[in-house]
Order: C-alpha cells, then structure tokens, then sequence
C-alpha cells in the first residue's frame, strides 16, 4: 500500500464516522491532552468520518446483512494512505471487527477497550465498571479486554444500563 505522503514522524489515524460525535469527542480529547504551545506542536492525525457505514450493531446481531466491514477496511487503508502510522477506533462497538482489521492493515491498530483497562489497572483500580451499550461492553469490547487482562469487573444494573442507553440515544441532530 503506498503512501502519499513522505511523513518522518508519527501519524494519527482516526477511523471515525461510526458514530459522528464519538469521533469529534474522541479528536477534542486527544487536542485538549497534548501539551502544545502553539499549533504545531500538536500531532499530526488524518480523520475518516464516514457516518454512511451501515450500523454496526444491526449487523452484529443479525437484524441486517450488509456487513459494514468492507467500508471500515477501506477507509482505515486511506488513512494509511494519508500517512497514517497508527489508527484508532473512536467507537466502541466497531471493536467486533478489530481483529480483522488489525490484520488487514500495515500499522497498527489501537484496541481501546483493552488500553482503557490496561490503563486503570496501571493506575491502582480494583474492580471495575463500565456503562455502556451492552453490545459494546459484550462483543469484543471491555468485557473481552476484562477477560483477556484477568480483570475484576462488575457489570451494571440493569436500571444503569437502560439509563447509560438513554443517554447515549437521546441526543440527535434533526437537519
């Protein structure tokens, strides 16, 4: 795969789209985090949005067959393309497809769920919880990162989640 760019240093891909406002939130967090005095001190990263990929969550559970797949792999291999030296996933539930993307790709892949546990057990937690969408926490998400990392976590109530649902549903843009 070549690159269109000549780039000596390292390169942010976001694979973003999949779930508009995640990946804005997910690009104002890493600006807000990176000690910059000026603008060029911050890192370099190349954004796909691509908020056409079919739903994911639909797929994962059956309810449609259009695997959205072959649209992430596509838009992953553009940020490459862009320079990308690395990618990652704003989006919890698009996970179920890391292994597959990982492989498919020549730079590697961030697993965020798995970094966010690594992360906390570094940081002295216990027992841990998230409140997500229960696919995101379930197929290959923080459950799957739990579990591979041997982490103690309880999950929600089921009061918590239906709220955690709620939130992360209610907001919409009417255009």
């Amino acid at each position: 795969m070549e690159n269109f760019y000549d780039i000596d240093h390292p390169v942010l891909g976001i694979l973003g789209g999949l779930g508009p406002a995640a990946s804005c939130y997910f690009y104002q967090m890493v600006t807000e985090h990176t000690q910059a005095a000026r603008d060029q001190d911050h890192i370099d990263l190349v954004l796909s949005s691509r908020a056409t990929t079919p739903d994911r969550t639909e797929f994962i559970l059956g309810k449609c067959r259009t695997d959205p797949f072959a649209i992430m792999e596509r838009d992953a291999q553009m940020l490459v393309r862009y320079g990308a030296t690395v990618i990652a996933i704003p989006c919890n539930t698009a996970h179920y497809f890391f292994d597959r993307l990982a492989a498919s790709l020549p730079v590697p892949v961030l697993h965020m769920p798995r970094l966010t546990v690594q992360q906390a057990i570094a940081g002295g937690c216990r027992k841990l919880n998230t409140i997500n969408t229960t696919l995101a926490e379930n197929r290959q998400g923080f459950f799957c990162a739990f579990s591979s990392l041997h982490a103690k976590f309880t999950r929600p109530v089921m009061t918590e989640q239906a709220a955690a649902k709620t939130c992360l549903t209610a907001r919409s843009v009417q255009f």
